[in-house]
C-alpha cells in the first residue's frame, strides 16, 4: 500500500523502481532543437530527466532553435516569440498603412507598426484599385491608365476618368481645370508648395467650378497661378449714319479660381500671380470695345460657402485684386493671408451687393488706386471679425471703404499704416457698427465720412506693436502677431463668445478670438 517515490526503492512492491506512477515524478518535454524550451506535444512522466528533454513546455516550434518565448519577432511569417501572434511588434517593421486593394496607396488612418503595407495614406477608397485616379506631370503618356504605377500626365485627364477622387503627385501642371459637375476630392500628395497648377497657356481661370458641384467636390494642396479669368462678352449694335456700329463689352472674373453656381470645399490653397484682364478700352472702326475685370485671385457668383486656409498673394484685377464677391454670392473667408494684391477698387477684397464675412484674416500690402486698399464694399453686407489690415493703401479708405447702402459690422479688427487715404472711409448712406477696433497711423486720418468712434464701444487708436513688420519690400518675412506689450492684447470684445483659444479676453486683430492659434 506504500506510495512509489523517486528514491531508488520499489516502494509499492510492484517490482519496478522509480516508475512513472511515483507521486513525485516529473513531466519532461522534448527539446529537439536544444533551445531550452520543450514541445508540449511530446512529453514523458519520469523520475529522472531524459536526455533531450526539459521541464518547460512553451516552445511553439521545436524544430527551430530561434523560435521560442525568448525569440525576437521579425517579419518572416512566423511566431518567433511564441506569443500567439505572427509578425506583430517586430524589430524590423515599419510605420505602414493598409493597402487592401493592392494599388500602392494606403487607406486613411490605418498607419501602424507592421510588416506589410505602404508608406502613405493617400487612398480615398481602399476597396477599389481604380480609385484614386492618379496624375503625375513627369510620367509617360504612352502607358497611362490613371493608376499609381502608370498615372495620367494631366489633372484634367484624372478628373475626367475618376468616380470619387484624384491624387496629384508633386510637380507643375500647365493646364486649366474644370470639375465639370463632378463631386470629386482632388488632393495633392505633397501640398501646395510642391504642386502647382499653371493656367498661363489658356485664357481662363486656373480652376473652375460652374456646374453645380457641392461640398463633396474638394480641392486642397495646390498653388493656382497664371490664370486670366472667365470671359463673358456682350454686344449691342445700332445705326450710326447709315452704318452699323457695335459696342462690345468684355469682362473677366476669377483669374485663379472661378466659382459660379457651386459650393466646393476649398482649403490648403495658395492663389498667386493671377491677373484678370485689366481694362484696355479701344475703338476699332465703327466698333468700340470696353473691358472690365473682377477677382484677380478668385471670383464668386451664385453661391453661399465658406473658404478656409486659402491664401491669396500677388494677384491683380480692376475690381477685387485678390477676391471678388458678386451680388449673388455669400462668402465667409477665414484663417488666411491676403497679401500684395492690386486693383482699382478693393485691393484685397471687393464685393458689389454681395455678402462677405472675414474672420481671422491678415490683409497686408494690398493696393487700390481709388478706394478700399483692404476691403471695398458697395451696397453689400460686410462682417469683419478679428481681422488685421496692415500697410494696405488706397486714395480713399486705405483699410476699409464701405460705400453705398452697405451694412457693416466690424469687431476686434485693426487698420494700420495706410500711406495716403484714411484708415476707414464710410459713406453717409452706409450703416457702420464698429466696436473694439484699433484704427491708427494712416495718412488720411483714422475715419472719413463718420464721426471718429475712438474712445467709445471699446474702440482705440494706438500704435499696434506687431512682432515684426518691415518695409524691406518682402512681405513674406513679416510677422503680424502681437508683441506682449501691444495695446491690442486682451483689448477685444469681453464677451466670452470672442475669447481667445486659451480662454483669455480676445485680442484685437487676426490672431485673436476662438481660432487665435491659427497660422
Amino acid at each position: 500500500d506504500a506510495e512509489e517515490l523517486c528514491d531508488g526503492i520499489d516502494n509499492d512492491c510492484d517490482e519496478a523502481i522509480d516508475d512513472a506512477d511515483a507521486t513525485d515524478s516529473v513531466i519532461y518535454y522534448a527539446d529537439a532543437d536544444g533551445d531550452g524550451f520543450g514541445d508540449v506535444g511530446v512529453a514523458t512522466l519520469t523520475c529522472e530527466q531524459p536526455n533531450g528533454y526539459v521541464e518547460d513546455s512553451t516552445d511553439c516550434n521545436d524544430a527551430d532553435a530561434s523560435i521560442n518565448p525568448d525569440g525576437v519577432e521579425v517579419c518572416d511569417g512566423a511566431d518567433n516569440d511564441c506569443d500567439g501572434s505572427v509578425d506583430v511588434d517586430t524589430i524590423d517593421g515599419s510605420d505602414l498603412a493598409d493597402d487592401e486593394d493592392g494599388d500602392g496607396l494606403g487607406a486613411l488612418g490605418t498607419t501602424s507598426w507592421k510588416c506589410e503595407g505602404v508608406d502613405n495614406e493617400l487612398d480615398c477608397d481602399d476597396g477599389d484599385d481604380s480609385e484614386p485616379q492618379v496624375a503625375d506631370a513627369s510620367a509617360s503618356e504612352e502607358s497611362a491608365d490613371g493608376s499609381y504605377v502608370a498615372p495620367w500626365t494631366s489633372i484634367q485627364a484624372a478628373i475626367d476618368d475618376a468616380d470619387s477622387c484624384v491624387l496629384v503627385l508633386a510637380g507643375s501642371y500647365v493646364e486649366n481645370i474644370d470639375f465639370g459637375g463632378k463631386d470629386l476630392e482632388v488632393e495633392s500628395a505633397d501640398g501646395a508648395e510642391s504642386t502647382i497648377i499653371d493656367g498661363s497657356d489658356g485664357s481662363a481661370p486656373v480652376v473652375s467650378f460652374t456646374n453645380g458641384e457641392t461640398a463633396a467636390a474638394q480641392l486642397h494642396g495646390f498653388t493656382l497661378t497664371g490664370g486670366s479669368g472667365y470671359e463673358q462678352e456682350s454686344a449691342s449694335s445700332y445705326d450710326c449714319d447709315g452704318r452699323t456700329c457695335t459696342d462690345y463689352e468684355v469682362s473677366y472674373c476669377g483669374g485663379g479660381l472661378y466659382v459660379d453656381g457651386a459650393t466646393p470645399t476649398l482649403y490648403d490653397l495658395l492663389i498667386e500671380y493671377n491677373e484678370a484682364q485689366l481694362p484696355s478700352d479701344y475703338v476699332s472702326g465703327d466698333d468700340s470695345y470696353s473691358f472690365s475685370s473682377y477677382g484677380g485671385g478668385a471670383c464668386f457668383r451664385n453661391t453661399a460657402m465658406s473658404v478656409d486656409d486659402v491664401q491669396v498673394w500677388w494677384n491683380e484685377a480692376d475690381v477685387g485684386g485678390g477676391v471678388y464677391v458678386e451680388s449673388t454670392a455669400d462668402i465667409s473667408w477665414s484663417q488666411a493671408y491676403v497679401v500684395a494684391n492690386q486693383a482699382r477698387l478693393g485691393g484685397a477684397f471687393a464685393t458689389d451687393g454681395g455678402s462677405l464675412e472675414l474672420i481671422n484674416v491678415v490683409s497686408a500690402w494690398n493696393e487700390a488706386s481709388e478706394a478700399g486698399g483692404s476691403v471695398y464694399a458697395l451696397d453689400a453686407s460686410l462682417s469683419l471679425i478679428n481681422t488685421t489690415s496692415g500697410e494696405d493703401d488706397a486714395a480713399d479708405g486705405g483699410g476699409w471703404h464701405i460705400a453705398g447702402t452697405s451694412a457693416a459690422e466690424v469687431v476686434n479688427s485693426a487698420v494700420w499704416g495706410s500711406d495716403t487715404g484714411a484708415c476707414a472711409t464710410i459713406d453717409v448712406t452706409a450703416t457702420f457698427a464698429g466696436s473694439y477696433n484699433n484704427v491708427y497711423g494712416c495718412g488720411g486720418g483714422n475715419y472719413d465720412g463718420i464721426s471718429d468712434p475712438t474712445g467709445a464701444d471699446g474702440n482705440i487708436s494706438s500704435y499696434p506693436f506687431f512682432v515684426g513688420v518691415t518695409t524691406d519690400g518682402d512681405p513674406t518675412d513679416d510677422d503680424w502677431h502681437l508683441q506682449s506689450s501691444s495695446p491690442m492684447v486682451d483689448a477685444g470684445d469681453p464677451s466670452s463668445a470672442y475669447d481667445d483659444a486659451d480662454g483669455s479676453q480676445a485680442d484685437i486683430g487676426a490672431f485673436g478670438g476662438p481660432a487665435s492659434d491659427w497660422d
